[in-house]
């Protein structure tokens, strides 16, 4: 006769409520999904609001009604009364600057605040001026009160989760939740590496300031290369502003240097990863007043068995990892340095390597056990 385990699941709720969902919160959030599965007695849901056309399951629209800016937060209070019962944990994205949480948090108390930025700094950086003032200070009041009513505090990194509780000075227990990603979906990259080249990758949607790519102008303005030295390559995958390629256009060292693609899909895209020796993080976090980091890119290079060079710490990953390399500025002769030494590294290690600290599931897991910790449920 078989036995039926009577024991309860733990259940936890993630839920965000956003004007639209970026492509990067997109994929973060399937992963989530995919992950719950591996997790072993316990219900994980994801539930992502918004006002735009849904794509997954796990996504529903915001009504018409409640699409206006301060509406939207009062329909994801409304959706969080509701249904906060059915759950132990709530993991709940944090709003800023919402009004709404002097009335609605107090009433759930099995709510965590969850952090992907240190917002009352980040507000002054998205608007300048006035405006950009005025929404930080607001958040700072609306933040602390969010944060003083949560069971407790999640972070994407160390740092951004310590800020946080710092904002409200007492006790209040935190725990990092870093991005990860389901490797299946990522296929390790051929390796097509050339001996006597070094070539570098730098993916991005879009380049923006915190991406540093200016930085790494300025480290090939910089670099001499050696006699005997093999050639270096520099591929960019993405929209490069018109700033920045009129720059790189503009000096025949530059030009030589770099190799500009824009945005490839399909097999130009695995083509070029397969000739890659390293990838390159984001080289400026600093301007988003941020030393931390847990970025899909990265996780998505290590996945493809590409080691990895950055200018910020990677919040998951152990000082000593050897494929993740991290200088606060960036210098051609330490790529190519990082590079020449991992040529005879294959692409499995890598991958295989950094499993255990990218995968979605394993940082799911970790968020379970903390938050039964501070229920005080049994492990």
């Amino acid at each position: 006769m078989t036995r039926v385990s009577t024991e309860k699941k733990f259940r936890i709720l993630h839920l965000s409520s956003v004007r639209e969902l970026s492509s990067g919160q997109r994929k973060q959030l399937k992963f989530e999904v995919d992950g719950s599965e591996k997790i072993g007695n316990v219900d994980w849901e994801t539930l992502a609001l918004h006002t735009k056309e849904t794509v997954y399951s796990f996504e529903r629209r915001i009504p018409l009604l409640f699409r206006p800016l301060l509406l939207r937060n009062l329909f994801a209070w409304l959706v969080v009364i509701k249904i906060k019962k059915n759950y132990d944990v709530v993991l709940l994205r944090h709003i800023t600057f919402d009004p709404f949480v002097f009335i609605f948090s107090p009433f759930v108390p099995n709510r965590v605040s969850v952090h992907h930025a240190k917002e009352v700094a980040e507000l002054r950086l998205i608007r300048r001026g006035l405006i950009g003032n005025f929404a930080s200070n607001l958040e700072k009041i609306t933040g602390r009160f969010a944060i003083k009513n949560a069971a407790g505090i999640l972070g994407v990194t160390k740092e951004i989760a310590k800020y946080e509780k710092d904002l409200v000075g007492d006790d209040k227990p935190f725990h990092v939740y870093p991005n990860g990603i389901n490797l299946n979906t990522v296929d390790i990259a051929d390796d097509l590496r050339i001996n006597d080249s070094v070539e570098i990758v730098f993916i991005c949607g879009s380049f923006s300031p915190w991406h540093g790519l200016d930085r790494l102008l300025s480290a090939a303005d910089a670099y001499e290369a050696k006699e005997g030295a093999p050639s270096i390559n520099i591929h960019l995958i993405g929209r490069v502003p018109e700033d920045l390629l009129n720059e790189i256009k503009n000096t025949e060292k530059r030009s030589k240097l770099f190799n500009v693609h824009g945005p490839l899909v399909g097999s130009e895209y695995k083509d070029l990863i397969s000739k890659s020796d390293v990838g390159i993080g984001s080289l400026a976090m600093d301007r988003q007043n941020l030393k931390e980091g847990a970025t899909l890119k990265v996780r998505e290079l290590l996945a493809m068995g590409i080691p990895v060079y950055s200018g910020h710490t990677d919040t998951a990953l152990p000082p000593d990892f050897k494929y993740y390399k991290v200088k606060e500025f960036p210098s051609l002769e330490g790529i190519s340095e990082m590079a020449l030494d991992m040529k005879g590294t294959s692409r499995s290690a890598v991958r295989e390597s950094a499993r255990r600290f990218i995968d979605k599931s394993a940082s799911m897991r970790g968020v379970v056990v903390w938050s039964k910790s501070i229920l005080n449920e049994p492990q």
